[in-house]
């Protein structure tokens, strides 16, 4: 991702300059991870209700910022695993990809850089989701990938049945007030021998833990340990690199 060309699409998404989208940007993520926290709290967002929840991710653009500057920070280097995961599955055959909780989508651009077949998915008019819809479609770099859209409109997983070669799910499933019922609409939206991807973030920042990232649910911690075991419940069985999951 090139900071200028980024601050040229969220100025024009966000009828901004780009001087102003820029220098926000250059603040680096540090700055724009205290201001969505601050915007989350602000708009007194109750974590213990779903609506409350979602109401707030479809009118903050604050994660527009947050994200484009989590995924510029070398230090974090989301490049480099969003490369890793989708050379993995171009070498390990996978094809059609459904990418949840994509957010600005950088991931499913990436993967169709590879070839893939990528689905986004997020949550229905959010801001957060069009700007995404934006780089795919009229953004600066990325207007001519094909890339398809799955949107929810709540909590509720609706992914299909035996569609998709490949799932993932980067630091998506510790906003979600239902951990377990994605996790088997991911089991059954995958073909046989399909992979799941994920990439976890419980018990970092909620409530419970300094409250730096009150959008990361307590309710979830418990799947710090419970994880692995609800996997195997479900029926995957764990990948030889020992961080994807196969569904048999």
């Amino acid at each position: 991702m090139d900071i200028n060309l980024q601050a040229k699409d969220i100025a024009e998404f966000l009828k901004i300059s780009e001087v102003d989208a820029k220098q926000r940007l250059e603040k680096g993520f540090h700055h724009n991870h205290h201001e969505v926290a601050k915007d989350f709290n602000d708009a007194n967002t109750d974590v213990n209700n779903p609506d409350s929840l979602l109401s707030w991710y479809r009118n903050t653009d604050s994660y527009i910022w947050e994200l484009s500057a989590y995924h510029l920070d070398p230090g974090f280097n989301y490049s480099g695993m969003c490369e890793g995961i989708s050379l993995g599955l171009v070498n390990s055959g996978k094809k059609d990809v459904l990418s949840i909780g994509d957010g600005i989508g950088s991931l499913c651009i990436r993967m169709a850089e590879e070839g893939l077949n990528p689905t986004y998915h997020d949550l229905k008019n959010s801001k957060t989701a069009g700007f995404a819809q934006f780089r795919f479609k009229r953004g600066e770099t990325y207007r001519n990938y094909n890339i398809e859209t799955l949107f929810t409109d709540n909590f509720e997983p609706k992914l299909g049945s035996d569609c998709f070669d490949a799932v993932v799910a980067l630091d998506f499933l510790e906003h979600v007030v239902n951990v377990e019922d994605w996790a088997r609409a991911v089991f059954a939206c995958l073909r046989k021998d399909g992979v799941f991807i994920p990439n976890n973030a419980f018990g970092i920042g909620d409530l419970e833990h300094g409250n730096s990232i009150p959008m990361h649910l307590a309710i979830n911690n418990r799947f710090e340990w419970d994880w692995d075991p609800l996997l195997v419940e479900i029926g995957f069985v764990r990948h030889e690199n020992n961080s994807w999951w196969i569904k048999p």
